[in-house]
């Protein structure tokens, strides 16, 4: 159990330490944390958390697909719906 949590609380500092980078550099949440995940996967750190499709649609899309729909406005879908 306590390995959990300390994955877990690891996991999240991350998550907020991106976060606030993110913030400073007037980069968007999500691609902070794609570049965390790349770089916890490149630097090969065992996290514990073992990644299936499962977890990836009924947990990571959907939040990405959220804050992508939350940030975008009607010019820019306009804009890219013209261009099909």
């Amino acid at each position: 159990m306590d390995i959990i949590l300390s994955h877990t609380v690891g996991l999240r500092v991350i998550a907020i330490s991106t976060a606030i980078i993110a913030r400073r550099i007037h980069l968007p949440y999500t691609v902070g944390l794609v570049g965390a995940g790349i770089g916890i996967a490149v630097a090969r750190i065992d996290t514990g958390f073992v990644l299936t499709h499962d977890i990836i649609f009924d947990a990571i899309l959907p939040s990405l697909l959220f804050e992508a729909s939350f940030n975008i406005t009607g010019q820019n879908c306009g804009a890219m719906l013209c261009q099909c």
